[in-house]
Order: C-alpha cells, then sequence, then structure tokens
C-alpha cells in the first residue's frame, strides 16, 4: 500500500508538469457533470407544472430547452476536458519518454546485461502506454465520476433527506463486496506482471532466435517454449478472474438495484400522502443512474495496482545509478591507455583482480587467454561499459572517470564481434562513425574496409537497408561495415575484438591490410583469438583468471609462457588441418 501511495504521488507531479492543461480539464469535468443533473431538475420542474390545474405550455417549453442546453454543455465541456486531458497526456509521455531514452544512453552497459530484454521493452512501451491512459481517460472521467455522485446526493437531501437515504443506502454494500474483489491482490500482482515479462521474453526471443531456431531444427521446442509462456499467462488470467468474478458480478447488480429499494420505499411515502408524485418519479429517474458513475470508479480501482507497478518499474528504471560525470572534463595529454592496479566484479563475481599494464600511442597492444579470462571485460571497462570496482584507468594521464562521456567515446572507436546494424541504409549505418560525413567520405571509408565492391552488388547499393540487426548480410559483410564506421570515425583509440573472426579467407588479408592504414599514430588494442594476426604487435598481455599472467612480445611470451605456448601451438595445428575428400589429414 505505501508503494502505491508513493506512485500515485509520483504520478500526481508528473501530471502537474502540465498543472495548466490538468487544471482547465479538471475543472471542465467537474463542471459538465455538475450540470448534468439540470435535465433531472428540469423534468421535475415539468412534473409540478403539469400537475397544476392550469399548466403553461411556455413554461414547460423553457424547462425543455433549458434542459437541452444543459445537455450540449455538459457534452461540450467533457469533450473539452478530454481534449484538453489528452493533449497533457501526449505532452507528458513525450517528455517520459525522452527522459527514460535520455536516461538509457547513461546506464552502464551492465544494467542491459543484467536486464531482460523484455523487461526493458515492457517499460518504455506497455508501462509508459498505460500512463497515457491513466491521464488523457481516467483523470476527467474519475473527476466526473466522483463529482456527479457527491453533486446528486447534495442535491437530493435539499429535495427530500428521506429518499436521499433510501437512494445512497446501496452504496456501502457495492464497496463491501466490490474490496473482496481485491482479495490476494498483494499475491496475485507480481504473479501477474512476472508472467506477462516472462511472455513478452519469450516472444522477443523467438522472433530474434529465428534463425537459430530454424538452423538447428529446434521449431517444436522453441515454439513449445512460447507458447507454454502465453498459455501460463492466459491460465493465470482466466483464474484470476474465475476467483473475483462473483463478487464483481455482485457489484453489478447491486449498482443496476438502487431503484429497487427507492421504488417501494417512495411508493409507501406517496401513499401516506408524505411524498409528492413528481418528487417520487424525480428519484425513480435519478436512482436508475445514481449509482453508474461508481462503476467507472471501480474500473479505476480495479487497475490501480497495475498502474502502480507499472509505475514502479518506471521510476526504478529512472532511478537507476547513471555513471558519474564530472563536473569539469579534463583532456589527456597523448593516448596511452593505463590500468593501475584495476578490479572488477559483476554480481559478486570476480572478474578481474589487481589488473595493471600500459597500451602505449602509436603501438598495437594485443590481449590474449583463455576464454573467460577477462580479455572483454578489460577492453569494455577503457569507455566505461562499467566503471572499474578499485583502481584506475587513465587516457593520456588523466582518470577516464574525469573525462565527459561524450569526449571519451569520441575517443574511441569500437569494433566487436557482434557487430550491431540498425534497420536503416548501408550508408546511414556507416555514417554513424561522424555524423554529417558527406556520400564521398563514405565510400572512402567503405572501400578502405574492403566493403564498397559488395555492396555496390546490392539491389539499392548504399541505400540498401540492413534489416533488423543486419540480417540481411553475413557476418563478414558486417564486420566490413564496422570497421568501415571505425575508419570513417578516425578516433585516437581503437579496439577490436577479433575483427575478422567472421570475414572469409579471401579478404582476411585485405581486411587485415585495411585494419593496418587505420591503426597508425593511435592506440590500438585488440583482443585475439588468432594468434597469427598478433605475432608481430608491440606488446601481448596474456590475461588468465581476471589476472596478468605475462606481457612481453611473441618470442618472449613462447619461452616464458606455458599458457601462451600451449595456445600457440594448438593455433598452428588448428590451421595445418586440411579437410581433404572427408578424410582428416594433419
Amino acid at each position: 500500500m505505501a508503494g502505491m501511495g508513493a506512485s500515485m504521488k509520483r504520478l500526481t507531479k508528473l501530471c502537474l508538469t502540465e498543472s495548466n492543461k490538468m487544471i482547465v480539464a479538471i475543472i471542465l469535468a467537474m463542471l459538465s457533470f455538475t450540470i448534468s443533473i439540470v435535465p433531472y431538475y428540469m423534468v421535475y420542474k415539468v412534473l409540478v407544472e403539469l400537475t397544476k390545474v392550469n399548466p403553461q405550455l411556455d413554461q414547460i417549453i423553457n424547462y425543455a430547452l433549458i434542459a437541452m442546453v444543459a445537455i450540449i454543455i455538459k457534452i461540450t465541456f467533457f469533450a473539452a476536458a478530454t481534449s484538453m486531458s489528452h493533449r497533457a497526456a501526449f505532452e507528458i509521455l513525450y517528455k517520459l519518454r525522452v527522459q527514460i531514452a535520455e536516461k538509457l544512453l547513461t546506464l552502464p552497459l551492465g544494467y542491459f546485461a543484467k536486464k531482460d530484454l523484455g523487461a526493458t521493452k515492457k517499460t518504455i512501451n506497455e508501462d509508459v502506454e498505460k500512463l497515457e491512459l491513466y491521464i488523457a481517460h481516467n483523470v476527467p472521467e474519475i473527476i466526473g465520476a466522483l463529482t456527479l455522485p457527491i453533486v446528486t446526493t447534495i442535491f437530493l437531501f435539499f429535495m427530500d433527506w428521506r429518499m436521499a437515504l433510501v437512494t445512497i443506502a446501496i452504496i456501502p454494500l457495492i464497496f463491501i463486496f466490490y474490496s473482496l474483489t481485491f482479495k490476494g491482490s498483494n499475491i496475485l500482482i507480481p504473479k501477474y506482471q512476472r508472467l506477462l515479462l516472462k511472455m513478452n521474453t519469450a516472444i522477443i526471443e523467438y522472433t530474434n532466435g529465428m534463425q537459430v531456431i530454424k538452423a538447428f531444427a529446434l521449431t517444436a521446442s522453441s515454439y513449445k517454449k512460447l507458447s507454454d509462456a502465453c498459455l501460463e499467462y492466459g491460465r493465470f488470467e482466466a483464474d484470476w478472474g474465475r476467483a473475483t468474478f462473483k463478487y464483481f458480478n455482485v457489484v453489478t447488480v447491486l449498482i443496476s438495484s438502487g431503484v429497487v429499494l427507492i421504488f417501494p420505499v417512495g411508493m409507501f411515502f406517496y401513499l401516506t400522502g408524505t411524498l409528492a408524485l413528481e418528487m417520487f418519479i424525480l428519484f425513480l429517474l435519478i436512482g436508475l443512474g445514481y449509482s453508474q458513475p461508481l462503476m467507472k470508479i471501480m474500473q479505476f480501482m480495479s487497475m490501480l495496482d497495475l498502474l502502480a507497478k507499472g509505475e514502479q518499474e518506471i521510476h526504478q528504471l529512472l532511478s537507476e545509478k547513471s555513471l558519474v560525470e564530472p563536473e569539469i572534463s579534463q583532456n589527456p595529454v597523448d593516448y596511452t591507455i593505463e590500468f593501475i592496479n584495476v578490479d572488477f566484479a559483476y554480481e559478486k563475481q570476480q572478474i578481474l583482480n589487481q589488473v595493471s599494464f600500459t597500451a602505449k600511442q602509436n603501438e598495437i597492444t594485443a590481449l590474449v587467454g583463455p576464454s573467460g579470462a577477462g580479455k572483454t571485460t578489460v577492453a569494455k571497462l577503457i569507455p566505461r561499459f562499467w566503471d572499474a570496482g578499485a583502481g584506475e584507468i587513465k587516457i593520456g594521464g588523466v582518470n577516464i572517470k574525469n573525462i565527459a562521456t561524450v569526449k571519451l567515446m569520441a575517443m574511441i572507436s569500437l569494433v566487436f564481434q557482434d557487430v550491431f546494424l540498425f534497420n536503416v541504409s548501408i550508408k546511414d549505418n556507416i555514417r554513424f562513425g561522424k555524423a554529417g560525413a558527406s556520400d564521398e567520405e563514405i565510400i572512402a571509408a567503405a572501400q578502405a574496409a574492403q566493403c564498397h565492391d559488395f555492396i555496390m552488388q546490392l539491389p539499392n547499393g548504399y541505400a540498401t537497408v540492413a534489416g533488423q540487426r543486419g540480417t540481411k548480410l553475413s557476418g563478414g559483410e558486417k564486420q566490413r561495415i564496422a570497421i568501415a564506421r571505425a575508419i570513417l570515425k578516425d578516433a585516437p583509440v581503437i579496439i577490436f575484438d577479433e575483427a575478422t573472426s567472421a570475414a572469409d579467407p579471401k579478404n582476411e588479408d585485405k581486411i587485415q591490410t585495411a585494419i593496418s592504414k587505420l591503426v597508425k599514430n593511435k592506440t590500438v588494442i585488440v583482443i585475439a583469438h588468432n594468434l597469427s594476426t598478433i605475432v608481430d604487435v608491440n606488446k601481448i598481455i596474456l590475461i588468465e583468471n581476471g589476472q596478468i599472467a605475462q606481457h612481453g612480445q611473441h618470442p618472449e611470451l613462447l619461452a616464458a609462457s606455458g599458457t601462451y605456448k600451449n595456445m600457440w601451438e594448438t593455433h598452428v595445428r588448428s590451421k595445418e588441418l586440411n579437410l581433404t575428400g572427408g578424410g582428416v589429414n594433419v
């Protein structure tokens, strides 16, 4: 309950960012529902007039006209209220989505590694959309639904206090039975959120992994996983509905049965001569619709838990710890990279321990080691995808935490194994390396990266859309486009994570040539799996179990490190392996 209260406070604060529009919407909604009592009163006045010995037709027409005008004003005011609340909602949610997008840019990569993609998608899309429903629709409608019973009750007590008590007598029963529909919601709501997240994740995994699913004939098992998640969610909703349906049915009946009490009691008063006929009819008319606004209030209350949970997810995302930006950004004197006693742990698992090394400008430093040793982690700490738990990482003598993130990222080009391409043209994918780059610059970068020829063979050349995540291109083609992007950026620090891993043998030499031109006069860090590509680099750093085991050049490591020697011999044997006519010759 405390969590819901905090959510409602934050939602109110959110609405106040467009306070002028929201206040106008609320006032118009209140006026609209207040005016709605006028037609009922005019009906009463007409009945009074008709019971006179000489009813005045002109007066009856006047009452009818007043009722019509009141109805028109009610509709106009409510339309204006919803229009204003929608405008406010669009402005508020636009600002909120921008705020979320900006927040995501400030979060370390570790957030996305630990956060499920389905959960992030749900927060950005579905949870924000629920707020639109609350702001645009529920604010004016709930204000109206609260205003109408209050105004009507006051009006009825002025007309006849006895009949007013009879009219509102049903309301306590309505709320008693309605409260039963929330039985166990503190357990059910979190389970609902969990199953919805599970279903969203299964859908995303199924669609994104379609190539692997088909390639390994996993269609049946993958579909079953998706189907089971959807069925589990559907069964839960059905069971929840069945558990609360009986109470909600009673509520619906009670809301529609107010007149059941009004009719016999009113008839008794009328027959005993203590209630005028026109007053009796007025209460019957109002009794038919008096409790209807309560249905809107209850519908709102039923979604309040879900709304609060969604808001809490948004609040949690916005409250995630961002990378701390320096008050004054410092400028490095050069682009030499230093690791000084760096530790790093991921979710209590220690990855790096007391890592210290220097990667000099104008040199290539290679990181090698067994899988899982921490090589990629070292590379990703440099652009602050994560922050080190202890120690310092410096560029040009300046701690990277004292360099503004925008400046830091401008200094670094990244080419990783898992290349991400956007669903835009090849040209625009390369242009991400340098905003505003001319077509000539893009083509020159593509030629240097040895990808110009295959791009020109695509249906629309450089205008060809890469497809979702670059699915229209091969792995080698995507890597060459990523290299073209890095060439275009021309950053002073370059980090390669096996940049040629997906290249075919025919083009590997060409890409190596392109890379050799790209790395001139730069600080280069290479994560190497193909040891042949790093035998001539300036320094090789062997990482084992998150620590620096050895460093030096290729001949030195062969002599000093048994691990490196074994890696090299394994690499050489794999190169010598030839497949001939189905046989294996070594």
